[in-house]
Parts: structure tokens; sequence; C-alpha cells
């Protein structure tokens, strides 16, 4: 299938997947458009077309019902893989243990040679900082956090990468924010 294709396909799969379902916080936002922001983040920074569409799978199989051969049948093994490694184990809680393991198997990814799935963590929280504000008050200051490791495994592994260097702007961007609460 040709990229345009791909990528169409790609919006309406996560657009079915998350419908009806909002994120909360002082805005209700469609879940869907955080899934979008992140591939199309990632298009933008130019990651070859099975990032992005890995960037536009990071939360399907933790958030909605779709079946996940559905991903691998439609868009192929790499954008299934990519999608499973920025997932949340099932079998763990997803603050501290869920998080934690996540954090560490991406890490693994990177130390391997495969910077693609850390690469869709920093996207993620590219966009979840970008949106930081329209989240509940206590998410606020785990996301930062968040971002912060993110940046830092993303400094080791591709510091001159555009991903890095706006993640980074970003990160002072909303530290001085949160600090002026």
């Amino acid at each position: 299938m040709k990229t345009p294709v791909l990528i169409e396909l790609a919006i309406q799969t996560v657009l079915v997947a998350f419908a009806g379902e909002l994120r909360t916080g002082p805005f209700s936002l469609p879940s869907a458009t955080h899934s979008l922001r992140v591939g199309l983040s990632l298009m933008k920074w130019g990651y070859e077309i099975d990032v992005c569409l890995g960037g536009f799978f990071h939360d399907v199989d933790e958030d909605t019902s779709l079946n996940r051969e559905f991903i691998r049948n439609k868009f192929g093994d790499r954008a299934h893989f990519l999608m499973l490694a920025c997932t949340l184990d099932p079998t763990l809680e997803e603050k501290g243990p869920g998080e934690d393991e996540l954090y560490q198997r991406v890490i693994k990814y990177a130390e391997a040679g495969d910077l693609d799935p850390l690469r869709i963590k920093c996207a993620d929280s590219f966009d979840n900082l970008g949106t930081n504000a329209c989240l509940k008050p206590e998410w606020q200051e785990h996301a930062f956090k968040k971002g912060l490791n993110w940046h830092v495994a993303a400094l080791r592994f591709f510091p001159t990468e555009a991903l890095t260097r706006e993640l980074g702007y970003l990160l002072q961007w909303e530290a001085t924010r949160l600090a002026s609460k």
C-alpha cells in the first residue's frame, strides 16, 4: 500500500478504535486526538512510515478493544511490533511497575540498536506535555517527570534529532509553567 493510503487507513483505524472515548481534564477531548497527534508528529519529524504507524497505534492495544492482529494484518509486522513495544504490560499496575517495565523494555530495544520504540515514546511524551495543562492537575507533575526520563534517554541515543531538541524545549517551557502554579 502507498504511504498516503496507509496514513489514511491508520487515521480511520484510530478514530474507530477510540470512538466515543474522551480524555478527561479541564477540557474533555476525544482520546483519539492524542494518538493522531503522536503519529502526525513523527511524520513531521521525518521518520519512516512504520515508525509513524507505531505512533498512531501506541495506545490502541492498551486502551481499546481493537484486535491487535488487525494491526498486523493491515499494517504489517513492524507496525504491529512497534505498537506492542510501546504498550504497557496489562499484568502490571499502570503507574509505577507498569511504567518502569515499559521504560526498561524500550531502553533494552535501544541498547540493542532499535531506536524506534524510544522515538515513539518520546513523541508520546511530547504530546502529553503539549497538552499537559488540559490534564487533571494530579497527572501534570507525573507527565512532566515521565517526559524528563524519556528526554534523558533520547539525549543518550539520538541527541541531535529534532524530536530530542523539541522535547527539551517543551520540558523547559513546562517546568516554568508548573513552577508558576
